[in-house]
């Protein structure tokens, strides 16, 4: 308990913050599907990141990055290139149907088809 108490001081965690939204309809536009979530934006107000906050492995990293003019890496980070599909390793070929997926471009695709949905 005491590691865990001072790390909450040291991040300054002591008090619970909630912002009400009323009307917003926030969630719907950037398909926010659970709390905590996150969503970095970089200089260019592109959209870098968008998820859970466990999905990256520093957010003050990086922050300092985006206000440096930085561009993220690492795993679920929006760079607008298709990701190389990667085969699976020699006798996981059927592993249940399982193979790895592009977070990022599953949001994109879900994105651009509630716009097409809304039209419809």
């Amino acid at each position: 308990m005491d590691t865990l108490n001072k790390h909450v001081e040291s991040k300054k965690w002591t008090s619970v913050e909630h912002y009400h939204r009323a009307e917003s309809d926030a969630s719907k536009v950037y398909s926010v599907n659970g709390v905590p979530h996150v969503m970095l934006i970089d200089k260019n107000g592109t959209i870098v990141f968008k998820g859970h906050p466990a999905g990256r492995p520093n957010l003050e990293d990086d922050l300092d990055k985006l206000r440096n003019g930085e561009v993220l890496t690492g795993d679920n980070v929006f760079t607008g290139e298709k990701k190389e599909e990667k085969e699976a390793p020699k006798g996981q070929e059927d592993n249940d149907g399982y193979k790895e997926v592009d977070a990022a471009a599953i949001n994109q695709e879900i994105d651009g088809f509630k716009e097409v949905a809304e039209s419809l």
